[in-house]
């Protein structure tokens, strides 16, 4: 027997026998149970963004002393406030690159990859030592 020959058994069954059979515990064929008290609830409808919050996968990093993380070899730099300590981070199995910081189980910064070009070159100061002292005097 293979998988459709399987489903359309179970789905025969399921419809011909279970739900018209008097079921012992509830005394009455599930079908009309279930179109019974169908009636009476009301869903909790909730956005596609909040539903989708739901299914991220969670992982967890401390922030290094440059703050930033690293996720499967990718840095991503974080505010400075979390220095040192344990992140919960998530993200969409659909969009690994995109992580969001999460507190107390709400979403609350998106990090950004850090950008080595800009991170490999100092910024340039433009130091002078003479305007430095003629400016204390």
């Amino acid at each position: 027997m293979n998988l459709s020959e399987l489903n359309a058994s179970f789905s025969n069954w399921l419809n011909k026998d279970y739900h018209k059979r008097i079921h012992e515990g509830i005394g009455e064929p599930p079908i009309d149970r279930f179109l019974r008290d169908v009636q009476k609830t009301n869903p909790k409808r909730i956005n596609p963004e909040s539903l989708d919050l739901v299914f991220y996968r969670t992982i967890k990093r401390t922030v290094k002393n440059d703050s930033t993380i690293s996720v499967d070899g990718k840095f991503y730099e974080v505010p400075s406030r979390y220095i040192g300590l344990k992140i919960e981070i998530r993200y969409s199995s659909s969009n690994p690159q995109e992580l969001f910081i999460f507190e107390n189980n709400s979403l609350s910064i998106r990090l950004r990859p850090v950008d080595l070009h800009q991170n490999a070159n100092p910024p340039h100061i433009s130091l002078s030592y003479s305007t430095l002292f003629s400016k204390q005097e």
